[in-house]
């Protein structure tokens, strides 16, 4: 069999343990991505989601099961899709706006807040925010405080991906005081302006958060740095521009058979009555290590002075595995961190993803890293995008990552009730997956360890029988260059287990 060359073998050698236990939140299938998820601090058992371009879904059982409904608006809709929970349990839906009368990107030229009434099936208020004589309006998110007043940043462009030097890149920020009815003139926050070509050098990724004090903190990426602004007038104004950290290769990260791969920073501020109230928190991801890495900073004198970078992760340092699309929450009962984040350690070739937590029990300075995916699933490709963004939420002990899976080329939407008591690193018992990736068949086997088993991949009427000892995960790679379909066996004593894998165009 000519045609095949085996390129690389890799083993990972971990037990099979107790599995985290995903609920599938989507029922269309319409590629959801860029998602986020917000637990109700008045009725947890209420819960949302979102996802691109208009997708809502609601739980009124925890999770348990999922509504799924469709958002429109007065003032358009394009995406950039997030939900927000305020301290009175008032839900917002925000994203980006679109005119019909303009073409893209031109149409992205405000953003809009819905209020969801309480029933979660429907919007009654609906707020355009940020309209500057039709420059484009980018990259919302939301926060609030405790009195409920609610806080937008985001990126205005002069002209989107515009390579005039003359054209910039900018945060803003507005706020609302009537529950998202009305909104105050937006003000510029970043003193430094980027460029407009979407990339490393553009301001981008601001988000907010405010202190018990009523100070309100923006951070966001731009010129591979952090930086950093806080406001004392309740947003009124704001200082002067901070960088905080160096974040080595920017926010647009490199990550193998990925079309886009986001590092943009969040914020966030511990609300809770524990040891570490009003303590600042920034979480984004970096190449400084050589591979991406996720890492977490913070401040107890309101940004004054900052901790060390913390490195969250804890796979082998420089061991060429990517995390990336990093998203963080604080539980406002306990104080305790959660950040969840795409994850490669369990693949040497870095075609199959993961998804990983990690939790902090003393303020960020130690991480436990917990597998959530049961197995990796393929990526996406260099074509595909995959979103910008995943999230988690947490509120007294209940803790629910959100994220997008590729499950043979069909996006879908999962979270989970995270259960901290399983093992760390809890995967399946058996698996076998495949995925054509730039003309190579990349296969992904997972079997019981010091199991005996074969792998039987067949083409043209050929056979090649691939057998080993041990696990758990496996991979193989081979040149799938001029082949359409092919079959691949997994077998180890009396379990069988087959798929088929079609080729398709470089990616």
């Amino acid at each position: 069999m000519k045609n095949f060359i085996l390129l690389l073998l890799c083993f990972s050698g971990i037990d099979a343990l107790a599995q985290q236990k995903l609920i599938k939140v989507n029922r269309s299938m319409n590629a959801p991505e860029e998602v986020s998820i917000a637990i109700n601090p008045v009725h947890p058992n209420c819960v949302a989601a979102s996802s691109n371009i208009n997708n809502y879904y609601y739980s009124i059982n925890g999770g348990s099961t999922w509504k799924e409904k469709k958002v429109s608006s007065k003032h358009g809709v394009w995406g950039d899709p997030m939900v927000h929970f305020d301290a009175f349990g008032n839900l917002y839906f925000a994203h980006l706006g679109k005119n019909p009368e303009k073409y893209f990107p031109n149409w992205i030229d405000n953003m809009v807040v819905q209020r969801i009434n309480m029933s979660y099936d429907s919007c009654f208020a609906d707020a355009s925010i940020g309209f500057n004589n039709g420059k484009i309006q980018d990259k919302e998110w939301l926060s609030s405080n405790l009195k409920g007043t609610l806080f937008m940043t985001w990126t205005e462009f002069d002209r989107y991906e515009s390579k005039d030097p003359n054209d910039h890149s900018r945060i803003r920020f507005s706020q609302s005081e009537d529950f998202g009815t009305t909104w105050a003139k937006p003000i510029v926050v970043s003193d430094k302006e980027g460029d407009c070509l979407d990339g490393d050098s553009t301001m981008e990724g601001a988000t907010s958060c405010s202190d018990s004090k009523g100070n309100i903190y923006v951070c966001w990426s731009g010129i591979n740095k952090l930086w950093f602004d806080k406001s004392t007038s309740g947003g009124k104004s704001f200082g002067a521009d901070k960088i905080i950290a160096t974040q080595y290769g920017g926010w647009n990260v490199p990550v193998r058979h990925l079309f886009r791969a986001n590092g943009m920073p969040f914020i966030l501020c511990n609300q809770s009555a524990s040891n570490y109230k009003d303590r600042l928190y920034v979480n984004w991801t970096d190449t400084r290590n050589g591979d991406a890495d996720i890492f977490l900073k913070y401040s107890d004198d309101g940004g004054e002075t900052w901790s060390n970078d913390i490195r969250v992760n804890n796979d082998v340092l420089g061991n060429g595995a990517d995390q990336f699309c990093n998203n963080f929450s604080i539980d406002a009962v306990t104080g305790e961190l959660y950040i969840v984040f795409y994850d490669k350690r369990n693949s040497r070739t870095g075609a199959y993803v993961d998804v990983y937590l990690a939790k902090s029990m003393d303020g960020g300075n130690h991480w436990t890293n917990y597998r959530i995916t049961s197995k990796p699933f393929p990526a996406p490709g260099k074509t595909e995008f995959f979103g910008d963004y995943i999230d988690v939420d947490a509120y007294n002990g209940i803790i629910m990552p959100i994220f997008t899976s590729n499950d043979n080329g069909q996006y879908n939407v999962y979270t989970c009730h995270v259960d901290t008591t399983l093992q760390p690193e809890a995967h399946s018992i058996d698996d076998i997956q495949a995925v054509v990736l730039n003309d190579s068949l990349y296969i992904h086997a997972i079997v019981p360890k010091n199991r005996s088993f074969v792998i039987t991949v067949s083409y043209n009427n050929t056979n090649i029988n691939i057998a080993q000892d041990g696990g758990n995960e496996t991979e193989f790679v081979f040149n799938a260059r001029g082949f359409m379909e092919t079959k691949i066996t997994l077998k180890y004593g009396r379990k069988k287990k087959s798929i088929k894998v079609k080729n398709k165009p470089r990616s």
